[in-house]
């Protein structure tokens, strides 16, 4: 989607555009400065006559978001497609230690049900845990053990496309 105008984008060094000032706009952006307005991100926080005034063209706030910027120069608004992608989406169920192996089973299907494919059991290291063992099915991501106390996973991961079976 290409605008009907010319544009030339300046990367100035500020990650975060909140952090932006005009003091630091002022020194880094080149001069002269040729063009009918400038446009800074919408979080930007610089006062903007003080830059007009300084660079004599007239400076404007554009969207919060990049993904407005069709919006804001008046194309329809196109959303995303969000159907394809290529992530693992992670839960994680708290003090898994302190709880009954059907609680945890129940909770990890709920999980899974949502949508989680690596569900995390987090446990307190001092804590001893429950001994598991793999089912057909369902792999275990990761297993960490304290080295003050063997027996006891910092962490315990269990991969699953369908509720685990654990005894």
């Amino acid at each position: 989607m290409q605008p009907d105008f010319e544009y030339e984008v300046f990367d100035i060094g500020v990650k975060v555009a909140a952090l932006m000032t005009e003091e630091i706009i002022a020194r880094r952006l080149p001069e002269p400065v040729e063009a009918d307005q400038v446009m800074v991100p919408g979080r930007c926080r610089a006062d903007l006559d003080q830059l007009s005034e300084r660079f004599g063209v007239p400076f404007v706030r554009g969207p919060d978001e990049l993904k407005d910027l069709p919006t804001y120069f008046g194309k329809a608004k196109r959303d995303a497609d969000l159907s394809q992608y290529d992530i693992k989406i992670f839960a994680e169920i708290v003090d898994a230690s302190a709880l009954s192996v059907e609680t945890l089973v129940m909770r990890a299907a709920e999980l899974n049900e949502a949508g989680a494919d690596v569900i995390d059991l987090a446990v307190f290291p001092i804590r001893r845990f429950r001994t598991w063992r793999r089912r057909s099915g369902h792999s275990t991501a990761s297993a960490t053990r304290s080295a003050s106390t063997p027996r006891t996973p910092k962490s315990f991961c269990v991969a699953a496309r369908r509720a685990p079976t654990i005894s």
